[in-house]
């Protein structure tokens, strides 16, 4: 209870009178009264509840259940306002060193999942920051693409930190084979060719792999007028310094003997010569298939032919070997079966130069040979390979008279010919 002093109103005058309590009403104004001061408590509790002290978006009620402060309205200070921070009394909610009001997600520690925590991370929204296929967890250079500036993202290079990973002189980017330095195995690095010679061993189709080729850009490195694939001395023009250069040999002056049936040089067998220098780079050329000669780069051995008369001027003139291959290989009968016997006896297959006549009477004469082949005896004509026994027999006008070869001087045929 308490006293007051309250102003009274009674027939029109007012007066004042101190009271006690509830002094001066009736039992039903207490009641009133008394109800009213309970409900302005409850109230007055109701409003203190919902209100928001700090203006945070966190009523006080709230704070006061969760812990955080009334009168503060970002309690643990990282930058997010209480009543928007689902951990206000926790500064950095997912532990990554970030203030949860900086982190872009801050219930994870790594937000955009390259490796690195974002308090780290200088591009935490951003996992392959230079774009070049690598997480920049594990990119050794996330504001670099190509660190080790070999044409190739580091993304998709194996080698990141090396630009030449075979040491070929080629950077790996412009590599076709990171593991093989020589692609094409002709002997030279992939960065000592061009790019269109990196995968042919043989850029200037000159029969000579690149690697041992002088000048890979030239069928004839040393211009002496053969071709390198079948120059045993492609470096040097002249290797023998008697003058000429090798592609152009000199022609055999010729002696012919009437003796026998058929003319023929006096000196025949020095004729088959297999160890010419232009013979033996052909013979390193020769290939014998499907029952024929031929030689590597798909020419055939014989090109021409071309009488005597026509050439020279004689009725028989023989073309030494080398003189009928540097020369386009045109000539007659003798000239092919000559040239066609000192190359096959250069690559180790036993020869004879046969001459004849190949119509009834002794007419039609000419020249052909016969070579062993892995124990079988051939005749060869113009290039054609035919077993000899069936050969004779389905040509029953041809008649050989005379054979030869480099160590055999020109005499009668014998059909069982030694072979060494």
């Amino acid at each position: 209870m308490y006293k007051r002093e309250i102003e009274l109103e009674s027939d029109g005058e007012r007066r004042s009178e101190l009271v006690e309590g509830y002094s001066g009403t009736n039992d039903l104004d207490r009641r009133h009264l008394t109800f009213g001061a309970v409900m302005g408590g409850v109230l007055g509790a109701g409003y203190l509840a919902t209100a928001d002290f700090d203006k945070d978006g966190a009523s006080n009620m709230s704070e006061l259940l969760g812990g955080s402060k009334l009168l503060n309205p970002d309690s643990d200070g990282d930058g997010i306002m209480d009543g928007s921070d689902p951990a206000a009394l926790n500064p950095d909610a997912d532990g990554d060193g970030l203030l949860d009001g900086l982190d872009p997600d801050s219930g994870n520690p790594d937000t955009d999942g390259d490796g690195i925590g974002d308090m780290a991370d200088p591009y935490p929204t951003r996992s392959d920051y230079d774009n070049d296929g690598l997480l920049d967890g594990k990119d050794p250079d996330m504001e670099n693409p190509d660190v080790d500036g070999d044409g190739l993202l580091d993304g998709a290079d194996p080698y990141i930190s090396e630009a030449d990973h075979d040491a070929d002189g080629l950077l790996d980017g412009l590599d076709p084979d990171l593991e093989n330095p020589d692609v094409d195995g002709d002997g030279l690095l992939d960065g000592d060719e061009t790019n269109a010679c990196i995968y042919n061993p043989d850029c200037d189709n000159d029969l000579l792999i690149d690697g041992e080729d002088p000048n890979p850009d030239s069928t004839d490195s040393d211009g002496d007028g053969l071709m390198d694939g079948f120059d045993l001395y492609p470096r040097d023009a002249d290797h023998d310094g008697d003058g000429n250069l090798d592609g152009s040999p000199a022609l055999r002056d010729y002696s012919s003997s009437s003796s026998g049936l058929l003319l023929h040089a006096r000196d025949a067998h020095e004729y088959v010569d297999p160890d010419d220098p232009v013979v033996l780079g052909y013979a390193n050329r020769l290939e014998i298939e499907n029952d024929e000669l031929r030689l590597a780069d798909g020419t055939d051995l014989f090109q021409r032919y071309e009488r005597d008369i026509d050439q020279f001027n004689e009725s028989d003139y023989w073309i030494n070997p080398d003189n009928y291959l540097a020369n386009g290989r045109v000539g007659d009968c003798e000239d092919y079966a000559l040239t066609a016997s000192s190359i096959l006896i250069a690559r180790g297959n036993p020869s004879m130069v046969v001459v004849g006549f190949t119509q009834p009477n002794n007419e039609g004469g000419h020249a052909w040979l016969e070579t062993d082949i892995d124990g079988t005896r051939y005749v060869v004509d113009y290039d054609s390979l035919v077993e000899r026994d069936a050969f004779y027999e389905s040509h029953t006008d041809w008649n050989p008279l005379y054979a030869f070869n480099d160590e055999v001087e020109y005499g009668d045929y014998e059909a069982d010919w030694a072979t060494a």
